[in-house]
């Protein structure tokens, strides 16, 4: 456990070292992995080499939103979003993609996710390209949010008008 007291920030960077329950100093990566485990959305990190992406990174959410361990996760993206993103949507998150890269920008797209044991998940993946140099996508940083709820009152919205 990480004890946070006097905490202030000059410059984006910890002003004073942050120090855990036996006095000694947090390094950075550890400050890190606490801070992205314990937020409501998941984060990974893609590397992009040759058109095919390698997952670097990911978060305890982003293996609690696909349903399974990090143990039983395979490490290839593309056959995991094939086996549990339809068609239609797997082209939408590779086309935000495309055009995330080809413009230089950050990129979103919403989809549906079928987990391992069939519950149906609405995501919303916002992401950011980052260059090795001045042409070449090297990363992808994706922070994924569980849309779910959010959809469902949506559809039922929708429905309720569409009965008037």
């Amino acid at each position: 456990m990480v004890i946070l007291t006097e905490l202030s920030f000059e410059g984006g960077s910890v002003k004073e070292p942050l120090l855990n329950m036996d006095n000694e100093k947090v390094d950075d990566m550890s400050l890190m992995s606490l801070v992205l485990d314990n937020i409501s959305s998941s984060v990974s990190i893609i590397r992009i080499v040759n058109n095919t992406e390698e997952l670097v990174y990911a978060n305890k959410k982003f293996y609690e939103y696909i349903g399974v361990s990090h143990d039983r996760y395979s490490e290839n993206i593309k056959m995991f979003d094939d086996l549990f993103v339809s068609k239609e949507d797997h082209e939408r998150i590779h086309d935000a993609v495309v055009k995330a890269i080809r413009n230089n920008e950050p990129g979103e797209v919403e989809y549906q996710f079928t987990r391992p044991d069939r519950e149906i998940r609405w995501m919303r993946r916002r992401l950011t390209i980052v260059r090795q140099d001045d042409e070449n996508a090297y990363l992808m940083i994706s922070v994924t949010t569980d849309i779910t709820d959010r959809k469902k009152r949506e559809i039922a919205l929708d429905l309720e008008h569409s009965r008037y």
